[in-house]
């Protein structure tokens, strides 16, 4: 039987943008992740702390770092370079994310049982 720390790693580490279909299909539903976002504000002082490190500004926010790729996508941030000045970040739903990801292998299993 699975602890509920190993169940969390696995179910955040299908969340990883090592699939370009994935990664794709988040872009396509960029909307439904933007529409279940939290504002989450941010001091200038972390912020100033925390510049060109997403994932260290994530994780002290209490959000994992394996989401950084998808906080970056929502709020339109392209490059850690970017990653500066920001007074608030819109962060995903994680339910969300899951329900999404969840679509996304059903998909890819229909796909898979037609070939």
């Amino acid at each position: 039987m699975n602890s509920l720390s190993e169940t969390l790693k696995s179910n955040l580490s299908s969340l990883e943008d090592t699939d370009p279909r994935w990664i794709q299909f988040i872009v396509d539903h960029r909307s439904v992740l933007l529409k279940e976002s939290v504002k989450v504000n941010i001091s200038p002082n972390m912020m100033n702390s925390m510049k060109y490190r997403p994932s260290d500004l994530l994780r002290e926010l209490g959000i994992p770092p394996i989401m950084t790729w998808i906080v970056k996508l929502v709020n339109q941030i392209q490059l850690d370079s970017s990653w500066v000045d920001l007074s608030y970040l819109l962060i995903p739903n994680l339910t969300t994310i899951n329900t999404l990801r969840s679509k996304y292998e059903q998909v890819v299993n229909e796909i898979n049982a037609l070939s």
